[in-house]
């Protein structure tokens, strides 16, 4: 048995499965973030390392003795992208979170003439704002206590996964892992270390970041207090929120997509390689012995774009609802042009002006919006398809997925059946997957199947939307 411990952009999770993946208990604490101005998105560290703590708690609370006996390891998962500065002796954050949706030092990389290619080819990605290294060197120029700490030798800047595990772990290791370092721009998927040369560059010091350690280290012990006493457990597992995910399901498999569609979208496949000219970023999901590789496709807008419209129109629990507002006679012939959160692949546009096309009533747009989401991981699937072997099928996962519109429109986008699992909390299960040894019987989640439709007003929007972007992504 497992303790698997989620870290996303809303909430915090904690969850017990057994060595085969049941589920046995769950708890989940709601964590706010904090807009104070376009482009930038933060979330206060204290608050994040209290809601995991009090998520572990609730969690084990719900165990009887026996069960709790048999607790073995736990494990952290987190938002790759999202970064934090911090004090190497007391601990102290000496910055807030910014998170992977910030994008307030966009000018200042767009100033920098990376190659891109170049980067990629080392990196795995694309130069953009989500990513750590503007984020680092905006924290650098501009906050008083960063500059102090890094003046005298206290100053550590990681990744959020690095943090907590410090921050939550009796042994603090200033340790991360490769899922999450390789989010920074500064991470050289060959060499498995910093990439030096970049780092140079950008006058950062290698001192100020956490070593690399593999994803399965024996990183410290999380003490999770209970009733009477106290319980320890041994974190053997750190990682990203999407890296995890891959394995929710047992081994990822060579003829399927998988798609997580949280805050933002990411949907991926296994591949060494992203093809030339394809835009998509490799991503590391695993680094045990060896690597692991995948390539993935992003998107920025999808649940963050119906929570735009949302508080735009002061629609509550828009995602519960989202079936019931989005009907068969919307939305008519409005499209919408998704740039909430800036473009992820393959445009990396970190600001791009959102819009509607054509004239269209409130419900109308709203469905508008869910459309743009499907359009958008659309383009990154298509870009997928031609990886490898046939595709033969989506596992979807994420809050979004619990919309069978949505999954229905994908699927009759894509001509691809998609598969969504009962119940899955895709990351935690990976988690727990992996702790449990990678067994080869892994319980087999209830699903439901939806298989391709013709679906012609959907293909004329898409056509329509595609056509809209395109001229949109040639304006400046």
């Amino acid at each position: 048995m497992s303790l698997a411990l989620d870290q996303g952009g809303s909430a915090s999770r904690a969850l017990v499965f057994d060595g085969e993946g049941r589920e046995l208990a769950a708890a989940r604490i709601e964590v706010a973030d904090h807009r104070p101005r376009p482009g930038w998105v933060e979330q206060d560290p204290e608050a994040v390392v209290d809601s995991l703590r009090q998520a572990a708690a609730a969690a084990l609370l719900q165990l009887d003795a026996a069960q709790r006996g048999s607790l073995q390891a736990c494990g952290l998962s987190c938002q790759r992208s999202s970064l934090v500065c911090w004090d190497r002796g007391s601990g102290a954050a000496l910055s807030p979170i910014l998170s992977w949706q910030d994008t307030r030092a966009a000018d200042w990389l767009a100033a920098q003439a990376l190659d891109a290619e170049a980067v990629r080819a080392s990196t795995g990605l694309y130069p953009n704002a989500h990513f750590g290294l503007s984020k680092i060197r905006w924290c650098l120029d501009h906050l008083d206590e960063v500059k102090r700490a890094a003046a005298d030798g206290r100053l550590v800047i990681g990744s959020l996964a690095a943090f907590l595990a410090f921050r939550l772990l009796d042994q603090r290791p200033c340790l991360v892992d490769p899922a999450n370092a390789s989010r920074t721009l500064l991470f050289d998927l060959a060499r498995g270390n910093w990439n030096h040369e970049l780092l140079e560059r950008f006058a950062i010091d290698p001192g100020w970041l956490p070593g690399i350690a593999r994803s399965d280290a024996e990183f410290g012990d999380l003490v999770v207090p209970n009733d009477t006493s106290s319980q320890r457990l041994p974190l053997r597992l750190l990682s990203g929120d999407q890296s995890t995910a891959a394995f929710a399901y047992g081994e990822p498999r060579s003829d399927a997509a998988y798609l997580n569609v949280g805050t933002g979208a990411f949907v991926h496949r296994l591949a060494a390689q992203a093809p030339a000219g394809s835009r998509l970023l490799r991503s590391v999901i695993h680094w045990s012995d060896s690597p692991q590789y995948v390539v993935e496709g992003t998107v920025n807008g999808a649940g963050s774009a119906l929570a735009w419209f949302a508080g735009q129109h002061g629609i509550a629990h828009i995602a519960t609802t989202l079936d019931e507002q989005w009907t068969d006679d919307a939305p008519g012939d409005a499209v919408f042009l998704n740039g909430i959160g800036g473009l992820g692949s393959p445009d990396w546009r970190p600001r791009f002006a959102s819009r509607f096309i054509g004239e269209a009533t409130r419900q109308q747009q709203l469905a508008a919006v869910a459309e743009s989401i499907v359009f958008l991981i659309q383009r990154n699937l298509g870009l997928l398809q031609g990886i490898g072997e046939p595709c033969a099928h989506v596992l979807v996962s994420g809050g979004l997925s619990h919309s069978d519109r949505f999954c229905q429109a994908l699927a009759d986008l894509s001509q691809l059946p998609l598969r969504r699992p009962a119940q899955c909390e895709a990351t935690a299960r990976g988690t727990a997957f992996l702790l449990a040894g990678r067994p080869a019987h892994w319980a087999r989640l209830p699903e439901q199947r939806f298989e391709p439709r013709r679906n012609p007003a959907l293909l004329a929007r898409y056509r329509r939307w595609s056509d809209c972007m395109a001229a949109a992504l040639l304006e400046r």
